[in-house]
């Protein structure tokens, strides 16, 4: 077996050292190198290979050439730290939950600050993409990102007067829509164009619009665009 093991945390591995490789044989020994992890021992060691001995402390292990190195020795503060769901549209809610074993004097940044017990929920509604830090005694342990994108608008669908209607009376006419999902107000557009840029209404909060009289014998093409103010950045 061969390979790099980095990265992790080694911990609670029963009674005996964290690692063992059995075998009296040199040729049997795994090739696997750690480093850059943490190794704690609640046993009788960090690492015991049969013929070699036992390596008591990580400084010990890290001294095995071609086995370990920069490694280090720490009591690790597990933790889980999470944001669900990770993507909202402006103005959506995401919640984060926290939870570590024996935890005290936990936190969370960005507005929410510290927390009352070692496991729970909260909601955030950030404003823009946000990174929160978890943390324990001041220390953090973790991270999660809510990221908030543009929600797209539906698209507001013509309703009266119907595609190719004739024979109209030119005063009182009232166009009509359907209603677009997360829009606040819209803009409508009328001309004699094939695509019409005449506004004749801005920021109508309804879904309708009285017209002004319109010529005789004439052909229109109206437009509904669905409109949303913009989500204040932070500065």
């Amino acid at each position: 077996m061969s390979g790099t093991v980095s990265g992790s945390i080694l911990i609670s591995n029963g009674n005996g050292p964290e690692l063992w490789e059995s075998d009296c044989n040199p040729p049997m020994w795994s090739d696997l190198f750690f480093t850059n992890n943490v190794i704690h021992a609640t046993g009788s060691g960090i690492y015991y290979r049969d013929c070699s001995g036992l390596a008591v402390t990580v400084p010990d292990f890290n001294a095995i050439a071609g086995k370990a190195a920069a490694n280090t020795d720490a009591t690790p503060a597990f933790a889980d730290f999470h944001a669900n769901p990770p993507t909202i549209s402006a103005g959506g809610t995401a919640v984060l939950s926290w939870c570590t074993p024996g935890g005290t004097s936990l936190a969370v940044d960005q507005g929410v600050g510290p927390l009352g017990q070692p496991f729970g929920v909260v909601d955030v509604t950030p404003q823009d993409t946000t990174l929160y830090t978890f943390s324990r005694g001041g220390t953090p342990v973790g991270t999660s990102t809510v990221t908030v994108a543009c929600a797209a608008l539906g698209t507001p669908v013509p309703r009266s007067p119907t595609n190719g209607q004739q024979s109209r009376a030119p005063g009182g006419l009232t166009l009509t829509w359907h209603a677009a999902s997360g829009a606040e107000t819209y803009d409508v557009y009328l001309d004699t164009g094939a695509d019409p840029v005449t506004l004749v209404g801005s920021g109508v909060a309804t879904t309708s619009l009285a017209l002004p009289p319109l010529e005789l014998s004439t052909t229109y093409r109206w437009m509904v665009v669905a409109r949303r103010p913009p989500v204040p950045r932070r500065s």
